[in-house]
This record gives structure tokens, sequence and C-alpha cells, in this order.
């Protein structure tokens, strides 16, 4: 029974109740009303509790479940999936220059103590004894006579370069056809293709 219900029933009950108790006073002679009214009290008070606990147990009836155990509940999987796809936060500034600035550090450390390369080492513009055929003896001949470099010795060619061998008696132990061929891929730091190209010669001469 709904409160609504009992609200109206109880009123009622209690007009019966007073009713019976009033006409049971006047058949009485009116010296024991006290005796109904305590009649009507002992006769409601069982009745109240009675219509109460109906309705606390309707209430409470399998299927009928407060507001809040209807509320939806979150599936697990989906509260993982948005966690997962959720964006990382963003670093800030600061951290990302730090780490810009450490790893440019570390680059030049690197640089610093790596080992010179091939290039490097013979990039010398005076060492003309890279040149295969030309040994100590002949660079210093060269060097006196104004070649002092790979592009002065490419830029010779071979006429000029025999006839100062000749002058020096040296032109009967060497052969300069392809010094300046070399001394052209030296010059632009082609060392490489000059590599080929000396594993293709015996004593500066073509095999």
């Amino acid at each position: 029974m709904s409160h609504k219900k009992l609200l109206v029933t109880l009123p009622v009950l209690s007009l019966v109740l007073s009713g019976f108790s009033s006409n049971f006073a006047q058949e009485s002679g009116g010296g024991v009303g006290w005796i109904g009214v305590l009649i009507v009290l002992i006769l409601l008070i069982p009745l109240v509790w009675w219509l109460m606990r109906s309705s606390g147990a309707k209430m409470t009836e399998p299927g009928h479940h407060p507001a809040e155990a209807h509320a939806p509940h979150a599936e697990p999987s989906l509260v993982a999936a948005e966690a997962q796809s959720a964006p990382p936060p963003l670093e800030s500034a600061p951290a990302q220059s730090s780490e810009l600035a450490s790893s440019a550090s570390f680059a030049a450390a690197a640089q610093e103590a790596a080992p010179p390369s091939r290039a490097q080492a013979l990039g010398k513009p005076d060492d003309l004894t890279v040149i295969e055929g030309i040994g100590p003896k002949i660079s210093r001949v060269l060097q006196e006579n104004g070649v002092k470099s790979f592009a002065e010795l490419a830029a010779a060619g071979q006429d000029q370069i025999e006839e100062i061998l000749q002058k020096a008696g040296l032109s009967n132990i060497t052969d300069p056809a392809t010094w300046p061929e070399q001394a052209q891929l030296a010059a632009e730091g082609k060392w490489d293709e000059l590599e080929t190209l000396q594993g293709q010669l015996k004593g500066g001469r073509r095999s």
C-alpha cells in the first residue's frame, strides 16, 4: 500500500472507531467512555503497524530499485580504450630546448673525439708523395720548380713535368703520364676515385 492510500485510510478508520466509541459510551451511560477510547487506541496501533509494514515491504520488492541502482556504469574495456587513446601530455618548451642543447653538445664532442678521415689526412696540398710514382726526392724537385700543390701539379701537364724531371736527371726512373690525372682527383677531394685509380697503377704507370 502506498503512502497516499495510508494517509486516506487512517482518518477513515479513526472516524469509524470514534463513532463506535461514542455509541458505546452512550449505551454505557457515559461512565465508561474512556474504556471505548482505550479500545480504539488498542485497535489503531496494530492496524497502523500492519499498514506501515505492508507499505515498506512493497517498496523493497525485487525489481523495485532506487534511482541510484539504475545509474549507467562505464565498461572497463571502454575506460581502458579511452585512456590509451588519450594524447600524451606535451612537453614544455624549456625541456625540449634542454634536450636539443644536450644532443648538440654530444654530437660536437663525438665529432672532436673521432679520428681524422683519410681525406683530411691526405688533403695536405704540399704532400705530393700521395701521387703514385712520386717519392720524397721527386717531390722536393717539383717544389723547387714551383709545383707545390695538387692543383699546380694537375695544371702543369705531362710535358712540363717531364721537362723538370729531365733537368734533374730523373726522367729515366719514372713515368709522369698519370700524375696530372691523380693530382686533379686529389685537388678535388675525390679520394675514393683516386684510390681506385691507383689500384690500377704500378709505380705510377698503368699496368
